[in-house]
C-alpha cells in the first residue's frame, strides 16, 4: 500500500507490461496513474473504469501527454483508450488481451463473492491463451485499524492546487470485510 501511494508500483507494472505480446487491459484505471506511463512506453493499452469523473481526468492527462510528445517531435501517437464500463462484464470479445492488470487492490473493492466470480470469469474470457493476469492485493487490509476521516496524504497537484486524501476504514468481522 505504501508503495502504491508513492507510485513506486508503476515500475512493476511497466516491467510486466513490457513483456506482453499484444494489447493490455487495466481494470479500474481511474485517472490513468498506471495507464499513462505504459502508453508513453509505446504499449497498446485500454483502461476501463466505472467512474466518469475519473475517466475525464485520465482523458485530460492523456491529451497533455500526447501534446508533450508532439512538442518533442514524436510522430507516434499514444495507443491508449479509455472505456467506461463494469469490470464484472467486460465488453470485449474473447481472447482480446495478452495482459490484464488489476492494480492497487481493485479486486478487493469487490465485496461480494458473486461480483468477484463474475469479474474473474470476465477476465478469463477476454484474456488470450498464454496471457497473464496481474493482480495487486493489499495484504495488510485485515490488520488495518478502524478510523474515520484520517488525513493520509497531503500535497500539491496539477496547476498548484492542493490535494488531500482523507480515508475512513471500517471493519465488518462477520462478513470478513
Amino acid at each position: 500500500n505504501a508503495r502504491t501511494v508513492g507510485r513506486r508500483d508503476v515500475a512493476f507494472w511497466r516491467r510486466l507490461a513490457a513483456r506482453a505480446r499484444g494489447r493490455i487491459l487495466e481494470l479500474g484505471c481511474g485517472t490513468g496513474r498506471v495507464l499513462i506511463p505504459l502508453a508513453r512506453d509505446g504499449l497498446r493499452i485500454v483502461g476501463v473504469d466505472r467512474s466518469t469523473p475519473m475517466l475525464d481526468r485520465a482523458r485530460a492527462k492523456l491529451a497533455r501527454a500526447e501534446a508533450r510528445r508532439t512538442e518533442a517531435g514524436s510522430r507516434r501517437r499514444l495507443r491508449a483508450s479509455l472505456v467506461r464500463g463494469d469490470i464484472r462484464y467486460l465488453p470485449w470479445r474473447p481472447d482480446t488481451f495478452s495482459l490484464v492488470m488489476a492494480p492497487y487492490g481493485i479486486l478487493q473493492s469487490l465485496t461480494r463473492e458473486a461480483d468477484l466470480r463474475r469479474t474473474l470469469a470476465s477476465v478469463h474470457r477476454v484474456l488470450a491463451p498464454g496471457g497473464r493476469f496481474g493482480i495487486d492485493l493489499v495484504p495488510d487490509v485485515p490488520r488495518w485499524r478502524e478510523y474515520e476521516r484520517r488525513l493520509t496524504l497531503k500535497g500539491t497537484g496539477p496547476r498548484g492546487l492542493p490535494i488531500q486524501l482523507v480515508e475512513t476504514v471500517r471493519q465488518d468481522p462477520r462478513r470478513r470485510l
